[in-house]
C-alpha cells in the first residue's frame, strides 16, 4: 500500500473540454495534415500498440507467476487482473488488425481516443474535444494530446478565440 503525506487536496472528477468552430470531418482533415509525419504516423501508432501489448502480456505472466503463493482471495483478484489485461490485448491486436484499413480520418480519431481524447459533434454540428480525469487537481491532468491541439490552435490562428473549459464533476 502506498501512502502520500504532505499536501493532499480534495479532488474531484472533471471533464476538459475544447469547442472548436469547424465541422468534424474538417477538423480531421486539418489534425492530419498538419502532424501526419509526427503523431498520425500509422507506423509509429502500430509500434506504440505494439509496445502497449507487450507490457501487458508482461503483467499477465508476472501475475500468473504471482498466483501460484497466494492465498485464495488474492488469487481471485490476481486472475481477475490476468483476465482484464488479456481482454485489453485482444481488444488492442483486434485494433492492429484493423488499423491498415481504416480511413484517414477514422485513423485520428482512433490515435486521439486511444491517447484519451472524443470527438464529437456539438449541436450547432461544429467539432468538440472531450477527455475526463477522475481527479482534477490541475490544467496538466489533461491529456498530452489535447494539450497539443490546444497549442496547435492558438498558434495556427492567434486571432481566433476557442472555448476550453474545466466542467468538474
Amino acid at each position: 500500500m502506498k501512502t502520500r503525506s504532505g499536501f493532499i487536496s480534495n479532488s474531484s472528477s472533471a471533464s476538459f473540454i475544447v469547442n472548436v468552430d469547424k465541422d468534424i470531418d474538417e477538423f480531421l482533415d486539418e489534425l492530419y495534415n498538419e502532424f501526419q509525419y509526427t503523431n498520425f504516423r500509422i507506423e509509429d501508432f502500430t509500434k506504440i500498440v505494439e509496445k502497449d501489448i507487450k507490457r501487458n502480456q508482461e503483467y499477465i505472466d508476472k501475475y500468473k507467476g504471482d498466483m501460484e503463493k497466494e492465498n485464495e482471495k488474492v488469487k481471485f483478484l490476481t486472475k481477475s487482473a490476468i483476465e482484464q489485461c488479456e481482454g485489453h490485448n485482444k481488444g488492442l491486436r483486434a485494433l492492429l488488425k484493423n488499423l491498415p484499413k481504416l480511413s484517414q480520418r477514422d485513423l485520428v480519431s482512433t490515435i486521439l481516443n486511444y491517447n484519451h481524447v472524443s470527438i464529437g459533434a456539438r449541436k450547432n454540428g461544429k467539432c468538440e474535444l472531450y477527455s475526463w480525469t477522475c481527479m482534477y487537481n490541475s490544467s496538466s491532468d489533461a491529456p498530452d494530446f489535447l494539450h497539443m491541439i490546444v497549442f496547435y490552435l492558438a498558434l495556427t490562428y492567434p486571432d481566433k478565440k476557442y472555448e476550453v473549459r474545466v466542467e468538474r464533476d
